[in-house]
This record gives structure tokens, sequence and C-alpha cells, in this order.
């Protein structure tokens, strides 16, 4: 045991040290805007976004600032909070993520990287790239610093006992070691961080099952505050609350749901209704479930999405608590923004010189939008079949599509060797454009109707009987106005 935390106890020093200096009040200063800056050298020109999670339950994004980096790499942005925060900085398709504290500014140092070097094929959803820096002249008791410490030895700790504390349920093993690190971090002041190393062990005992549920429920859940912005209580959180109402409640049954939210499809009374789970005894963790559960069942063949989101508006109408009002938000227009008859979310391309507005430039037809890069084999595959078909239903469809390529130079020679008769359009490394249209596989396609509304995300490929697809549309066309 002594071993993962031998790296940890020399620095207990500087912590000792430091701690009578910042145990009184460490975001006295919370008033005070935080500055986020730093150094990318390799970076220049490109845009720098700085974002940040809006929940844990939706995990929706928000960009807080953006800039433009210079010609020497600078790049700053300003922001003000009021507790510990979790943002990233993105950079084309990579990213560098950190903690912001209240009243602390930020300076970030970036190792040389080469862009040149990154995989045009690697997907920055599935496999994204981090760019290596280091935080300069962070304190002592600063999120980064703290964590830099712990999160190795925690890593290594659960990479080499893992297997035996779930396979022998040895509690005792996970404990000693909990016990080690609350030790070497005894006179560390900073309550985020202290939460932080207690909701880790929490989810580590939950997945190796070392503790029982009830035995994790009384030690973190019940008459625990919801650290809403601490990513290891939310970790612990909505994995220990999975699917929660569709069974692993032992109080809460099928009829009940069924009763709350496809009868009658009231917030209240679903409230009340789990208030039987003696878990869910506090207001504000019932609430949290629900929401957690209103997500996980909008999809779910068994309810009505349409009762589903009359709970989540009746959610963020009503309820009293303002971050679940965030939350029930968060989750509304996230599981509704592709649903079939929503606008489409209005994208600006601007290429050639030419300002293409969808689904404005195309209005008067419906519009099948195919995004695709040069190198997906399956993407070349559906534009050779649309060039069998595209006379036949251009009068009443444009097609169009948009490429991410990472290179225009690849996306440039790709269009003159095909030399397709619908247009072609390069979007690049516009990433806060792929992220709203959630481009995460290729080709992705989007059916859009006359009047600029959603027909269907995703909508069927070329190579799926897609003649039939088209007839249906015209003649539920034809139909509407007769």
């Amino acid at each position: 045991m002594a071993g993962y935390c031998a790296k940890l106890k020399h620095k207990a020093i500087f912590l000792l040290i430091t701690s009578c200096l910042l145990s009184i009040g460490i975001y006295a200063q919370s008033n005070k805007p935080v500055i986020v800056k730093g150094i990318f050298k390799e970076a220049k020109g490109k845009e720098a976004r700085l974002l940040c999670y809006s929940d844990y339950l939706s995990n929706k994004e928000i960009e807080i600032a953006n800039c433009l980096i210079s010609d020497s790499g600078y790049f700053s942005f300003e922001t003000t909070i009021f507790e510990p925060e979790y943002v990233f900085l993105k950079i084309d398709f990579g990213k560098a993520g950190f903690y912001i504290e209240p009243g602390k500014d930020c300076e970030l140092l970036f190792e040389a990287f080469d862009f040149s070097a990154i995989d045009e094929k690697r997907n920055p959803f599935f496999d994204p790239v981090y760019y290596p820096f280091k935080i300069k002249n962070e304190h002592k008791e600063g999120l980064n610093t703290l964590l830099g410490y712990f999160e190795p030895a925690f890593n290594a700790f659960v990479t080499d006992n893992f297997s035996l504390m779930w396979k022998g349920r040895l509690k005792n093993l996970g404990e000693a070691f909990e016990q080690e690190v609350d030790s070497v971090f005894s006179n560390t002041s900073n309550t985020f961080f202290k939460d932080f190393i207690d909701y880790k062990f929490a989810k580590l005992y939950l997945s190796t099952k070392t503790k029982t549920r009830s035995e994790l429920a009384s030690q973190y859940l019940i008459n625990k505050p919801v650290l809403y912005q601490n990513p290891a209580y939310m970790d612990f959180f909505n994995a220990y609350f999975e699917k929660y109402l569709l069974g692993g409640s032992n109080k809460v049954n099928f009829n009940d749901l069924d009763y709350c939210v496809n009868r009658i499809g009231d917030f209240r009374i679903l409230i009340d209704t789990l208030g039987k789970d003696t878990i869910l005894v506090n207001e504000v963790l019932r609430e949290m479930v629900l929401l957690k559960s209103m997500g996980e069942i909008y999809s779910h063949q068994a309810y009505q999405k349409e009762k589903v989101l009359q709970i989540l508006n009746q959610a963020k109408e009503s309820s009293k608590f303002s971050e679940h009002r965030v939350i029930a938000d968060n989750y509304i227009q996230l599981l509704t923004v592709f649903e079939k008859g929503n606008p489409l979310l209005p994208l600006t391309i601007v290429d050639e010189g030419a300002q293409i507005q969808l689904p404005d430039s195309f209005s008067g037809k419906n519009i099948y939008v195919m995004f695709f890069t040069s190198w997906c084999s399956s993407c070349e595959l559906e534009f050779e079949i649309l060039r069998n078909l595209y006379s036949r239903f251009e009068k009443d469809i444009a097609f169009v599509g948009i490429s991410t390529d990472k290179h225009r130079s690849s996306f440039e020679a790709f269009k003159k060797e095909k030399a397709y008769p619908w247009p072609v359009y390069y979007l690049g490394n516009n990433m806060r454009a792929i992220e709203q249209y959630r481009i995460t596989t290729y080709p992705t396609i989007i059916m859009v109707n006359r009047q600029g509304r959603i027909l269907d995300y995703p909508a069927p490929k070329l190579s799926d009987d897609i003649e039939n697809y088209f007839r249906m549309i015209l003649e539920l066309e034809k139909r509407s106005k007769q």
C-alpha cells in the first residue's frame, strides 16, 4: 500500500507549510474575475474556445468565451465563477482540461505540438486529442496541483487492485489505501478536493461491490449535499442511479412509473411517488434522480416521449431548485433538437467566397444533407449511388454534401476528381458546427422538408432503398395539398 502513496508523501511537507496560510477562506476573493491565459505557439491563428459543462446529468457543454490565438501563440479569457469549476480549452479537434477557482488566475504553458501529425481519420469524439500543458505558478493548494498528486496514485492503485477487490470483495484493501490518502492530505483545507477524494473512493466501492448499495447510500448520499459541480460526486451519482427507476429501486415499480409518466405526466405526483424510496427522502436528491431518469426513459419504448417532455417542462417551470430548472431545460434541448418536425439548426458555410445558409439557401425544396469526409469509403459509395438518382429527384430535393475534412486540400482534390453535379461544400475545422450537428460518424445524413423542418435525423442512406423513401415523402406532400 505504501508504494502508491510514496509519491504523495514527499509532497505533504508543502501542504503542511501552506495550509496555515490558506486555511482561512480559500475563495475569499470570489468576486474577482478569473483570467485564463497562456501560450500555445503552434496554435497561432487558430480559434480557442473555453467551455464547461452546464451540468453533469445532461452533460450539455456551454461556451464561456472564445478568442483568436495571436501570432505569438498568446490567448486570454476572462470569466467570473463562484465555486471551483472544471473547464476545457478546445482548439481545432483537440482539447485540454483543467480546473479554475474563484479569484485565482490560471496561466497555461503548452508543450510543442505538431498539428500536422494528427491522423485525419482520428475521431475527436471517440479518440480525442489531448494537448500537453503545464500550469504556471499554481499555489500548493490549487486544485490542479492537488489532483496532480492524487489522481496518478489513485489510478495506479485501481489498475493494480480492481480485479482483486472485485473478485475477493476486499473492502479492507480499498479502505486502507483511502486512510493513507487521507493521512497525506490531512492538512489540506480545500473542501472541493476532499469531497473529490471521498467520491472517487465511493465510485470504486460501488464498481467493485466491496460495499453494499445500502452502505454507500448511507455514507455518501442520504443527508449529504448534492455537489452539482464536483465531477467525482456526479460520477458516483450517475453510476449509483443508472437506470434506477427502470429496476434499481425496490420501492418504485413499473406500474408507479407508468401511471405517473404515461397516464398523467405530472412532475409533482411523480416526485411524491419517488418519496416511497427511503434513499430518496431528501427532495433535492429525489428531484435529481427524477431528472436523470427522464433523460434515460425518453427513448424507451415503454414510455411516451411527449409525456416525458411534459414532466421535464413542468420541472423547468416549477422546480424550487434553480440548478434543477437548468438541468430540465438542458435535457429538453438535447433530447428534442433533432426530433422530427423541429426546425433545422441554422448553419452558415463560407466556401469559395460564397455564403451558404442551411436551410435557407435551399428554400422551396426538400433537402438531403450528407456530412462526409474524402477518406470515408462508404460516403463515396453513397455518392456514387446518388449519381444514378440525382436527375430523377433534383427538381424536388436539394442534395447537399458538406465536408468536414481536416485539410482543405484533401477536400479540393476529392471535389475535383469526382465532379459531382450537386453542390459539395467545405466546413473544415468548424468544431462548433460539428458538435452542434453531432457529427460523430460518417456519413451523417439529415432529411429536411421544404419548410426547413427535420423529417429524419439520421435519415436513411442512399443504399437503403432510398427511391421508395423519396417517393413516399413526395407522395405525402402531394396528399397534404389535396
